[in-house]
């Protein structure tokens, strides 16, 4: 278990280099200032994040070993996929993805700008575990970062579990990358990578329980974010402008 940890919405934290391993193992190691739009929304008008960027030491997994567990796309611009599943405002949402996970006492912190112009919220909840033996449950946190762009964005999550065998052995961490395909459509990618801390003999079996049990949750988060993102494109307010534009579009053409 991890008994002490750094407070990782110190950006500080997010620099720091992860435990050396040793010679014979694999090496696992691996914007802008903000402007809001007529929503509220803050976001940054630069190019998305560069190499630099997705490798500043935040994630320790290289990203050429991460997994792809998502490849989608949902019905609404990036903007509304981050006002209505990632905003401070969108707290319901994260309650009812825990609630279908059969998390217990869910607290999320509210998104903290750090000097480098990302975001930066922790979140603590209380897992299942289906695991045949060890504990049923298991104290979790997930330290959770955003960079926000103009039509895309991208999350990186770092999840540790305190309360399972060999939990202070690895962590989770996954990158979302949200680009806008289409108006009012995004495509969703995320990559999920184990990091290890210490060496053991269970790597591989963690690694494929891990990587099986975060694609289901990935899952239903997902299923969740295109309920309820599906509301703005059936919204009476789209449909009627959508409708206006035809109608004006077909008028045009009989002239």
């Amino acid at each position: 278990m991890l008994h002490t940890k750094k407070n990782l919405t110190d950006e500080h934290a997010y620099s720091h280099t992860p435990p050396a391993m040793d010679d014979d193992e694999e090496d696992d190691e691996e914007g802008g200032d903000d402007a809001a739009d007529d929503d509220g929304v803050a976001h940054a008008v630069e190019l998305p994040p560069s190499d630099d960027e997705l490798h500043d030491g935040f994630l320790g997994s290289d990203s050429a070993d991460m997994k792809e567990i998502v490849n989608t796309t949902l019905p609404c611009s990036v903007h509304d996929f981050f006002k209505l599943c990632w905003s401070d405002e969108s707290h319901a949402f994260l309650h009812a993805y825990h609630l279908k996970r059969d998390d217990k006492d869910m607290k999320v912190t509210q998104w903290k700008q750090t000097t480098q112009g990302s975001h930066v919220r922790d979140v603590t909840f209380v897992a299942p575990v289906k695991a045949a033996i060890g504990p049923d449950k298991t104290k979790m946190q997930e330290t959770q970062r955003y960079s926000l762009h103009k039509q895309s964005m991208t999350i990186e999550t770092i999840a540790n579990m305190f309360d399972i065998p060999y939990g202070d052995y690895f962590r989770m961490e996954a990158r979302w990358q949200v680009t806008e395909s289409a108006p009012h459509v995004c495509s969703v990618v995320v990559h999920l990578g184990i990091f290890f801390m210490k060496k053991t003999w269970f790597k591989s079996k963690i690694e494929t329980t891990g990587i099986k049990e975060s694609r289901e949750s990935y899952q239903q988060l997902i299923d969740l974010a295109r309920s309820e993102t599906s509301k703005i494109s059936t919204s009476p307010t789209k449909s009627s402008s959508s409708s206006s534009s035809s109608t004006t579009k077909g008028a045009r053409s009989r002239k």
